[in-house]
């Protein structure tokens, strides 16, 4: 059964959120009022079904089957879609990880690290404390693989990569635990 065909075929197609707090960059949906705080609990429906949801700083993201969503603030890239926009009041697909089938998404407050069901992490937003794991402080607009060196050594030549079981974002930092039960 194809992704898709596992959203039509669940009893509840879709999965009800709710948000609350500074609705600053639209991250509270379309039809909520921009740079209102909401102090109680505020009803969405996007029509998907919900796995989880992770919030950072102004912007959240969310999976469906496999699949990550992200809203909000789109500053330094923390969105993961490329787009020339501001914010974003309605999810939007992060397409370059549609190939990947994540299982698990997290936010810091301006920066998103997810993770494969095989054990690849991507990051991207804001990097500039070295929180994406890439090797250097640049922001990303869009998704880039973190590589994963067994034993954290400095690559070689075609080193073995490890593969990741549980990620988490900080404020300025992110860590990530390996089959090998390393921490990076």
């Amino acid at each position: 059964m194809d992704r898709n065909e596992g959203i039509l075929a669940d009893s509840s197609p879709h999965t009800q959120i709710y948000f609350w707090g500074n609705d600053r960059n639209g991250l509270l949906g379309p039809d909520k009022n921009p740079r209102t705080i909401y102090t109680r609990p505020q009803p969405f429906d996007f029509g998907v079904k919900i796995d989880s949801i992770s919030c950072g700083e102004g912007h959240a993201a969310f999976l469906s089957d496999g699949y990550i969503y992200t809203m909000g603030d789109n500053s330094d890239g923390r969105l993961g879609i490329s787009k020339n926009i501001k914010s974003a009041s309605t999810p939007n697909l992060i397409e370059s990880l549609i190939k990947f089938y994540i299982v698990k998404v997290t936010c810091g407050p301006a920066h998103t690290i997810a993770l494969s069901d095989s054990g690849e992490v991507f990051a991207w937003g804001n990097g500039e404390s070295g929180q994406l794991g890439l090797g250097n402080r640049q922001n990303q607009l869009t998704p880039q693989q973190i590589k994963l060196y067994n034993n954290n050594e400095t690559p070689t030549k075609n080193p073995p990569l490890d593969s990741a079981i549980d990620i988490s974002c900080g404020k300025r930092h992110s860590g990530i635990i390996t089959s090998s039960k390393h921490f990076f």
